[in-house]
């Protein structure tokens, strides 16, 4: 039987989802302005790339441990990076879209990636840890 649900898949698959967001956030913050209708502000723009930079800094560290054993005692505090990201980002989201009159779609996709993720993490967190 093929097991889909494999660290070394998860961990590459979060890897360029983080990666692939960190670094539309660094290059390119106006279209995310735009994006998610904000006023144009190089604070703004700012903190947009400061962000992108630490999405893409956990990309690289769940790429470098992808072929690893993770669960347990096994690489736990990338572990518990991981997991305490969603953990505060995901009440932030759903908080958020809650008190909105229009959701905005981005976002939506944005919380429902963040739940799977975050889900997987949880399982990783109980799992005994094996390296495949």
């Amino acid at each position: 039987m093929i097991q889909i649900f494999t660290t070394k898949y998860f961990l590459s698959a979060h890897a360029i989802y983080l990666g692939l967001l960190g670094l539309f956030l660094i290059f390119l913050p106006d279209n995310v302005e735009k994006l998610l209708q904000l006023e144009a502000n190089k604070t703004v723009q700012l903190l947009l790339q400061l962000t992108g930079g630490l999405y893409f800094s956990l990309a690289m560290l769940n790429w470098m441990i992808k072929g690893t054993p993770i669960g347990g005692i096994y690489n736990r505090p990338s572990l518990i990076a991981n997991l305490s990201y969603y953990l505060v980002i995901i009440p932030t989201l759903i908080k958020f879209l809650i008190n909105q009159n229009e959701l905005s779609s981005l976002l939506v996709i944005l919380a429902i990636t963040s739940i799977i993720f975050g889900s997987g993490f949880i399982r990783l967190f109980y799992k005994n840890p094996t390296s495949s």
